[in-house]
């Protein structure tokens, strides 16, 4: 064999071995489905025999959940969590410049997300919150819990109807989601609360310990005031207090265990130097 027919087949092998390693997603990336002819089918495992959940139409965007490389990628489409071969997809993130926080926005942001990692937000929205799409049941009861966790005393404990022994004046609920979201919601519905119209109801042990808290590891500025924000979470199941906002990754994860869970946010903030602008837009967790 001559020496240009073996270059020829070097190049060809090495053109097959990149068309085949397929990059990683992470956390919170948009996708588009491509290479399909009208849709693909989001199943309920990574398995190309288990059940459809949904079609998913051709150029239409999803958030990815759960990337390990393999054949499958879980994705988020449609209010849906389900698997979508990963060869119908591709990346349409619009990623922005990276920025360094500084210690006190790295603090600031750590809080203003860990009141979303603490009270199970990916729970009640089933893991993936946009305020643009977001039922007015997994906003209420996302206040519920935020109430429960950091102004407790608006709770008032008794012995009410069907067994619930605590209740939060529906009065409170709007002030916390303009406050973290900024907006309101005029239906205030919930799934897992009783609601007699001024009050919601639910059992409570009063032994609940928060969740996790967030520990950002890296910031995009997009334009516009805003940032697309990654983060791990760590002390899940363990007492934390907010001192634990000011310590870096690193710090984090010699005092508390690391929670298996990442996430993303959307954020949008006119000034990172002052929280009380922080509004959320998206969280994927």
């Amino acid at each position: 064999m001559n020496k240009r027919r073996i270059a020829v087949l070097v190049v060809l092998m090495a053109l097959t071995l990149a068309a085949g390693a397929a990059a990683e997603f992470e956390v919170g990336d948009e996708l588009r489905v491509v290479n399909c002819k009208e849709y693909v089918t989001l199943r309920e495992e990574a398995s190309k025999s288990a059940d459809a959940l949904a079609r998913i139409p051709l150029g239409q965007k999803i958030v990815c959940l759960e990337d390990d490389n393999g054949e499958f990628v879980r994705v988020w489409a449609d209010g849906r969590r389900g698997y979508v071969l990963r060869r119908y997809l591709d990346d349409a993130t619009t990623h922005g410049h990276a920025v360094t926080l500084t210690d006190a926005q790295r603090a600031d942001m750590n809080l203003f997300l860990s009141n979303f990692t603490e009270t199970s937000l990916s729970y009640y929205c089933e893991g993936v919150f946009d305020v643009n799409h977001a039922s007015p049941a997994a906003m209420v009861e996302f206040a519920a819990s935020h109430i429960w966790f950091n102004q407790n005393r608006k709770v008032e404990w008794g012995d009410y109807a069907n067994g619930n022994n605590v209740r939060l004046a529906t009065k409170y609920i709007n002030p916390v989601l303009r406050k973290y979201f900024g907006v309101t919601v005029d239906d205030i519905r919930v799934r897992y609360l009783d609601l007699d119209g001024d009050y919601l109801y639910w059992q409570e042990t009063g032994g609940h310990v928060p969740d996790g808290f967030a520990s950002v590891t890296g910031a995009e500025y997009l334009g516009s005031d805003w940032y697309r924000v990654y983060f791990d979470v760590y002390g899940e199941g363990e007492d934390w207090n907010n001192d634990v906002m000011k310590l870096t990754g690193s710090q984090a994860a010699s005092l508390y265990q690391r929670s298996s869970r990442s996430g993303f946010a959307m954020v949008l903030a006119s000034d990172l130097d002052n929280r009380a602008s922080y509004k959320l837009i998206r969280f994927v967790y």
